[in-house]
This record gives C-alpha cells, structure tokens and sequence, in this order.
C-alpha cells in the first residue's frame, strides 16, 4: 500500500518483460513508460495504469473476464488491488479451470481497505469459514517496493478495466455481501467438490503455484481455451514456448 511517486519503469524494463512473455508486443498493448515529469499517473483517456509485478504474478492481457468482472462489481481500479490480491485471484481462477475444470466463481473471499492510499489500498482475504475448503498457503507479508513499477498501458474497449481515476479505493457494502440466495446451492456444491478433489487429496498452495509457473499461461488472461485443456509446451496460451529451469519455476 502507497501512495503515488515517480514511476521507476524505463522503456527497455517493459521490453525486458515483453521478451518474457508478461507483456503483449507493443504494438498489441500499447505500453509505455512514464516521462520523467509523471510523478504521479497521468495516462491518456484510452490508457489504465499497471504495475510489472502485476503481470509476473499471472495478469494477462487482454486480462481474465473473472478479473474484470470483480473490478466492476466492487467498483475498483486495477492500482487498487495489492500484489497478495492478484495472485490470490489468479491462483484461484488456476484451481477451479486447472484443477476442478469449472469456471472461477468467487466463494471465498471479502474486501476491505487495508489504508487510505490510492495504491494497493484494497485486501482480499479468505472468509474465515471457508479456511477448510482452500488450499493451505502463507501469502508474503511484504513486497517492498512493487508500487514504484507502474506504466501506462492501452485499455482495450473490447475487455475494459475500470476507468482510471487514480483515488483511494471507496468502501463498498459489495466487498462483505455473502452468497447471494439463488446462488447457495452452486456454491455448496462448488465447496464439496473443492473439498473433494483439492483438500482430501493433499493439494497445497505451493503446488497451485507451481503449476501456474510452470506452466506459464496467465490465469487472468482471455485464453483460447481452459487451463484444464493445458497441452504442454506448444500450448498456444503459454507466454512463450521454453520450458523455465525448474530453480527459476520455484522461484
């Protein structure tokens, strides 16, 4: 959590993480570095603000429907979210198309704001009584310095994040509704089958994250296909073709 200061991201640092596979080619996304004189975000109408850790830990671009429809049911922009968030929601939409083969449905978890600032203001947290149904891992409890990697990039009009504003996150009664009437029977059943496939049979989240490294498609990206139908290192929706050294997959 933070507030605005001048951006640390240079030019070749988004060519470096396009090479990489975490960023689309330029001419798809449209991302550039901010000037010096940007000591806090001034992007253009069509433009969001990102950060590169956000991308190294599984947003895509064009980024996950389940990711946009959160934003937008919560009323919040991207810079809003912290680093624990996003992997929190990337290894969960992982678990339920890798691992279950349904799409991600949000079960287990509630909002808050954790401060006042306009960056990474918004926590995501495990609701206390779905503990038992979720893959059991200890998210970090500090990631200095992430809040300085942030750049402009396109907002697609075919897949739009919220529209940048750049204030703190606003308190929402959405952040702590619970199961919606009509839904409790979906998310029963969601939960018996998490229990079933994911907790009885041992799976943990050093194994979720390994496998969303491993793997290296973006679970909060469009994909041409589930990540249940992942094919290996041709898969079309890897972010690029070579298999990672298994020291840089644990990493």
């Amino acid at each position: 959590m933070s507030h605005w200061h001048q951006s640390n991201v240079i030019e070749s640092l988004l060519e470096d993480s396009a090479a990489k596979g975490f960023l689309p080619p330029k001419e798809v996304a449209r991302w550039r570095a901010p000037p010096p004189e940007h000591e806090e975000p001034h992007p253009e109408p069509h433009e969001v603000v990102s950060f590169l850790a956000f991308h190294e830990r599984g947003l895509g671009y064009l980024a996950h429907r389940f990711l946009r429809g959160l934003l937008h049911e919560w009323r919040l922009e991207l810079q809003h979210l912290n680093l624990n968030g996003v992997l929190h929601i990337a290894g969960f939409d992982n678990l339920c198309e890798a691992f279950l083969g349904i799409e991600p449905h949000i079960l287990s978890a509630k909002g808050e704001t954790s401060s006042a600032t306009p960056v990474g203001g918004f926590g995501l947290q495990r609701r206390p009584r779905h503990d038992d149904v979720y893959p059991e891992y200890t998210p970090a409890k500090s990631n200095k310095g992430w809040h300085g990697d942030w750049f402009y990039i396109r907002n697609p009009p075919e897949a739009s994040f919220p529209e940048f504003h750049g204030g703190r996150p606003m308190r929402d009664l959405s952040w702590t509704w619970g199961t919606q009437t009509p839904e409790k029977t979906l998310v029963a059943a969601i939960k018996d089958v998490i229990w079933e496939r994911v907790v009885e049979a041992g799976l943990n989240g050093v194994t979720l994250f390994f496998t969303m490294r491993e793997r290296l498609v973006m679970p909060l990206a469009e994909r041409r296909k589930s990540l249940l139908l992942y094919s290996g290192p041709s898969d079309p929706d890897r972010a690029f073709a070579e298999e990672l050294p298994e020291d840089d997959v644990y990493s």
